[in-house]
């Protein structure tokens, strides 16, 4: 089977100092840059229609505004149809926001807005002249792969709790390298006010500076309840650069064992509408209380100089809660949530499904149980963003429950509309 297969890379880090994204204690814009952020792109195709376009971004989230406006333009400028373009973030906390009206990390003013609108217009003119500049060539083959990885992502609500080691790749040589591992990429501290690709950014470049690849994806996996929160030792740039190479050091161990892909690539879409979060009066009362229990039990811990995981959790179940509270008045606006699901498939070898948010990870390990191919992907922060997607099950009283506008009975639905979209 031969494959013509585009790859092109473009900076986008912004020119001037803007509001940053992730972190809510984070006060101030930004102040320098400790390495460039990046929007990789990747096409593929099996025949002679559209190719299927893969955009990979060095940013938090690609909201729903900014999902539409990027597609929007492609299909104008280049006539691809927009279902074959899929584009994802790779979720660092150290880009800038890129969100104005209920997404954002922090409170903006008027001029940050228009900061952000100017960065949003830039970065779609870069990502369209990068496609107008692709560099499309006939590939003998791609091959797909899977190493498992250790030592760099946990659980971030239990130490103990469960996560996906498994890194699944797809990779032709010489060109192009696609990496699919859930983690969240918060090395880097809420005092951080440099761009930085992070963890996502430094594995990506260290593929495309020692191996060759030209341009290397990180599709981030479902990383909603996975950080590195109990593999760091500190929250430096030396600590990304350690845990980018240890990562890299064990990826490298298995690169060469890898399963030849034959047949075609398709794409397929699945709508399907959730219920949103509703706050009762009584809800309500139990939050305040719960915040004030919460606080107090900060105060303590820091005067203890406890352990920094544990304060780290405290603090954003603190957060999660003044959040929630924020947006009570908006989801009251909002009682169905439209939720789009991508799926990729080459031959019958390999899936991928690209989900718009932050999935917890026991929704990959169950769509790999049932997952009928060889090699399964499973990529979140895609074609929009929808916030956290909790599991059944999870505790509520956790940081990603409070923040998610999902109400909690539709988990199992989500849960058996993506098991079902597999087989389809």
């Amino acid at each position: 089977m031969s494959i013509l297969a585009g790859i092109n890379k473009v900076e986008i880090t912004p020119k001037i100092p803007m509001p940053m994204a992730g972190y809510a204690l984070r006060v101030g814009r930004s102040e320098g840059i400790l390495d460039p952020l990046y929007a990789r792109i990747l096409t593929l195709n099996s025949n002679l229609g559209d190719p299927v376009v893969i955009i990979s971004l060095d940013l938090i989230r690609v909201d729903n505004e900014l999902y539409q406006e990027i597609i929007a333009k492609i299909s104008d400028n280049i006539g691809i149809n927009k279902d074959n373009i899929i584009v994802t973030a790779t979720h660092t906390h150290s880009g800038p926001e890129i969100s104005i009206h209920f997404w954002n990390s922090t409170e903006l003013g008027p001029e940050d807005v228009k900061l952000i609108r100017e960065y949003r217009e830039s970065l779609i003119k870069s990502i369209l002249r990068a496609m107008e500049n692709i560099k499309v060539k006939e590939i003998e083959s791609v091959f797909a792969g899977k190493v498992p990885v250790h030592g760099v992502a946990s659980n971030r609500i239990h130490k103990e709790g469960p996560i996906d080691p498994e890194c699944t790749f797809l990779a032709s040589k010489n060109c192009f390298l696609v990496i699919n591992y859930s983690c969240h990429p918060t090395i880097l501290p809420a005092t951080n006010k440099k761009f930085s690709g992070d963890l996502a950014g430094m594995i990506s470049s260290m593929f495309e500076n020692s191996l060759n690849f030209n341009v290397a994806l990180y599709l981030n996996g479902a990383a909603g309840n996975i950080s590195t929160r109990f593999t760091r030792r500190s929250q430096t740039y030396g600590e990304v650069k350690r845990l980018a190479t240890l990562f890299y050091s064990q990826f490298t161990k298995g690169l060469s064992v890898t399963t030849k892909l034959e047949g075609d690539i398709t794409i397929d879409w699945k709508t399907t509408k959730l219920r949103s979060r509703r706050i009762k009066k009584e809800e309500l009362d139990k939050l305040e209380e719960k915040e004030r229990e919460i606080y107090e039990k900060l105060k303590r811990l820091k005067a203890e100089e406890c352990f920094s995981p544990k304060i780290r959790m405290l603090e954003s179940n603190y957060l999660g809660l003044r959040i929630l509270k924020k947006r009570i008045n908006k989801l009251k606006r909002i009682r169905k949530i439209k939720i789009k699901i991508a799926k990729l498939v080459i031959g019958n070898k390999l899936l991928a499904v690209f989900i718009p948010g932050e999935p917890f990870v026991e929704y990959q390990l169950e769509i790999k149980r049932n997952s009928p191919y060889e090699y399964t992907m499973v990529i979140g922060y895609s074609n929009g963003y929808f916030g956290y997607f909790p599991y059944p099950g999870t505790q509520l009283d956790t940081y990603e429950v409070y923040n998610s506008i999902i109400d909690p009975s539709e988990y199992p639905k989500f849960k058996e509309e993506i098991l079902n979209f597999i087989f389809e």
